[in-house]
């Protein structure tokens, strides 16, 4: 019977609460359709809607933005169409990758115009949706207003004044209406466009890497029937390059006419580095940069010499940075531009000995880049290609017989070079039995590998140096600055950063290889299915992506609280005087939140709810309260510790008849660093249920005495003022209280005397050296030692 009472209100208040939540619903129905405006501010309000629909008319009136896009639309859809039916986009399977790139550019460049139409005119539409919701509203308003109105006979002209309202709000919506509508029948044009356009390079794309991955099979005649059947042209290969770098510098120029905000950041951006390269260099060369002047001597910091290549090798890394979806033809570009700046940065870390190999080793790959821009010159291409090809064998095997490397330090990357070589010289064999044999494509691709492994080495080993020299050069600039953390930490900072650089930088490398490569969608495809296994534990599903996601989720929250704490210790904490105990307090506090904080996340990304974990957490809180009752009483002791602090770090405490310094207060316990050096564990528990003897709870200051004994017959007031004046003249004895020397009395055969002094830190030191300089002055100022009576009757 109480259940179903209980069931009954249960489904009484919902069904309360939903009557009443549709009450609401018509009442505000009613409300809107009954707002009207009283007869007597009809006049007022009628020249405020007027004003404000010049606004609206004047806000949604059409740019000259919009009608140049409306009216460019048409002709740029069917310029696009005549594009795609041409017989290059009809044979897309006949085309090389050559004709595929120059496609996906031109398809590229066609794809930025539309996304810029796309979004002023969605940015329009936005606009006419706000005005056409305010007219809407103003409309029923002032038609609610007329029928009030009638119903209250109102004067003939206060109605016609509604009416003269009424008129213009409709026309007015209208004309908004049929603006709408034109820009978004524009705009479900430009979207559709865009969205073949993404259709049909995806296609490309996909032709692309199937060619290029059609390499093991023979897909021209070999070299010597080609030579026996064909007139060798070298005027006719010329030709066919120039070609190729005209029409490559057009699609750079139609590339860079479409991004054209892009080019405005990034000359902002080149114009900043310029200056910034230029006063680096300027107080390097006056000696200004460092403090250190052994800094000036180490060849990591040379190529600051090189202010013109360091320059383009800036705005190199610049165009990456600030242009999206770069073309073929322009990523060529880049790499040209970078082969003078990259030989010049170089020589400045290797010995004037090996230039010879570094001048050869960019030659032969200038002659092979050139080779890759002919078209349509089969014998040609293929001659210079045997001919890049022996130079390389040549090149590489007259490294590995002079053992030119071997000269070096024989570290990893050293070894791993060596090896490389090798490798190369297998693989270019290949290539040139490949190319004998007609594998053109099998061939080219070897070459281009190691071209490419090895010029991406030595583009990015000088990325690396320059990037890791100006990021040093700032953080040393920075230490002189305010933050304390860089000063602190200033080694460890550096070498972090430089490893962090490191790790880019080779990340960068290997992307850029298994692209060329051909495996980084391969490897993707499988680190994607890898990160998309997963189990079902009860109604929780566990995906190895959750795992991840749960281990990075705890490597970053431990970072954080670490650095965190680093950070309030160093900058806040040091600069600013708070109460004592306080900074403890929040560094603790703040750490805890952090960890359940990141630990509540971490079981979230494997898909627990908040619930389940406070279920869990409830369910383990019976099991843990009973079997791990003195750790969790321990951990609330030191919670309570932190908030009273009784006892902070730093704190010379006795406990149990064990004394020392307070050297850290963890959850579960804390460590007690005694005088003679031995570090002690304390259960936080004893610091709440144990008496303990805080000697600098309130105060660091302690008495400390010095008693000694002297013959009867010296002077008590010159002992008394020896006292004083040692312990007045101790740069560590507080002036307040005052050092107080006291004459005790006297016994058989002595004098006893006591000096009471007052310590803030140094207590045995400071003891033990007024107890010297005291037996100093005392033997300088001929005051005598006591001797037994016993030794007088001996003698």
């Amino acid at each position: 019977m109480k259940i179903f009472i209980f069931v009954l209100l249960l489904f009484l208040s919902v069904f309360g609460a939903e009557s009443s939540s549709k009450d609401k619903k018509e009442q505000e129905l009613k409300k809107e359709q009954f707002e009207f405006i009283k007869v007597s501010d009809i006049p007022e309000n009628a020249s405020i809607v007027s004003s404000k629909l010049k606004k609206i008319k004047e806000n949604v009136q059409t740019t000259k933005e919009i009608e140049d896009i409306i009216s460019s639309i048409k002709p740029y859809v069917n310029s696009l169409k005549q594009l795609q039916s041409s017989k290059d986009y009809k044979n897309i399977n006949d085309a090389d990758v050559r004709k595929l790139q120059k496609m996906r550019n031109e398809l590229v460049i066609y794809k930025k115009q539309l996304q810029e139409w796309e979004s002023i005119l969605k940015s329009r539409i936005k606009l006419y949706d706000i005005n056409r919701k305010i007219i809407k509203n103003e409309i029923l308003t002032w038609k609610n207003t007329y029928e009030n109105a009638k119903n209250e006979k109102a004067p003939k002209t206060i109605r016609k004044t509604i009416k003269n309202v009424m008129d213009e709000l409709n026309s007015l919506n209208n004309y908004v209406k049929k603006e709408y509508d034109l820009v978004l029948t524009s705009s479900q044009i430009v979207t559709s466009e865009s969205l073949f356009i993404n259709e049909l390079s995806q296609k490309l794309k996909e032709r692309e890497l199937t060619i290029k991955n059609m390499i093991f099979y023979q897909n021209q005649d070999p070299y010597f029937t080609l030579f026996k059947n064909y007139d060798f042209s070298i005027s006719n290969y010329v030709v066919s390059i120039q070609m190729t770098f005209e029409e490559k510098m057009n699609e750079i120029f139609g590339y860079l006419q479409t991004n054209s905000n892009s080019l405005i950041k990034y000359m902002f951006l080149s114009i900043f580095e310029m200056i910034f390269v230029v006063y680096i260099s300027f107080l390097y060369k006056e000696r200004k940069l460092f403090i250190r002047e052994e800094s000036y001597d180490k060849k990591e910091f040379f190529f600051i010499k090189r202010i013109f290549s360091t320059i383009i090798i800036g705005m190199m890394l610049g165009v990456s940075v600030i242009f999206s979806e770069i073309p073929v033809a322009l990523k060529e570009m880049q790499i040209i531009i970078l082969i003078i700046p990259v030989i010049r940065i170089l020589q400045t870390i290797i010995k004037p000995q090996y230039y010879k190999y570094l001048y050869i080793f960019f030659v032969i790959f200038m002659i092979f880049f050139i080779d890759k821009n002919s078209n349509s010159c089969d014998l040609e291409s293929r001659t210079f290609i045997l001919f890049i090809n022996l130079s390389m064998l040549w090149f590489i095997g007259s490294i590995i017989l002079n053992k030119t490397l071997f000269a070096f330090n024989n570290n990893l990357y050293n070894k791993l070079f060596i090896y490389s070589l090798f490798i190369s010289f297998i693989a270019l064999l290949v290539a040139l039995i490949t190319n004998l044999y007609g594998s053109v494509l099998l061939s080219s691709r070897i070459i281009d590998s190691v071209f490419i492994i090895y010029y991406a080495s030595f583009a990015f080993y000088v990325f690396y140096l320059v990037l890791k020299g100006y990021t040093i050069i700032a953080l040393r600039k920075r230490i002189s600055g305010t933050l304390y953390t860089l000063e602190k930490y200033s080694e460890n900072i550096e070498y972090t950063t430089k490893i962090f650089i490191k790790i880019w930088m080779i990340s960068w490398w290997v992307i850029i290889v298994l692209k060329f490569l051909g495996l980084f969608q391969y490897l993707m495809s499988l680190k994607d299915l890898f990160l998309s296994l997963s189990w079902e534990i009860g109604k929780t599903i566990i995906s190895v992506q959750a795992i991840v996601d749960f281990i990075l989720i705890v490597f970053i929250t431990w970072v954080f609280a670490k650095l965190l704490k680093i950070f309030l210790e160093v900058e806040i904490f040091s600069r600013f005087k708070f109460p004592r105990g306080m900074p403890t307090a929040i560094l603790t506090t703040l750490n805890y939140f952090i960890i359940v904080s990141g630990t509540i996340l971490a079981f979230s990304s494997l898909g627990v709810t908040t619930q389940q974990f406070a279920l869990v957490i409830g369910a383990l809180g019976v099991g843990i309260g009973f079997g791990l009752r003195n750790i969790i009483a321990n951990f609330v002791s030191g919670i309570i510790m932190v908030f009273e602090r009784p006892v902070q770090i730093g704190d010379t405490i006795e406990v149990d008849n064990t004394m020392g310094d307070v050297q850290s207060i963890g959850a579960r316990s804390s460590t007690l660093k005694t005088f003679d050096g031995a570090e002690v564990i304390i259960p936080n528990a004893d610091f709440i249920a144990k008496e303990i003897t805080n000697w600098t709870l309130s105060d660091k200051r302690r008495r400390k005495t010095f008693e000694f004994k002297v013959a009867l017959d010296n002077d008590v007031e010159k002992i008394m003022n020896i006292m004083m004046d040692v312990a007045t003249n101790h740069k560590q004895v507080l002036k307040d209280p005052a050092p107080l020397p006291t004459f005790q009395g006297f016994g058989e055969y002595y004098l006893t005397f006591k000096l009471y002094f007052w310590l803030a830190d140094y207590l045995l030191e400071s003891q033990s050296e007024i107890a010297t300089q005291i037996y100093e002055r005392l033997q300088a100022d001929g005051i005598k030692l006591p001797v037994p009576a016993t030794e007088f009757k001996r003698k």
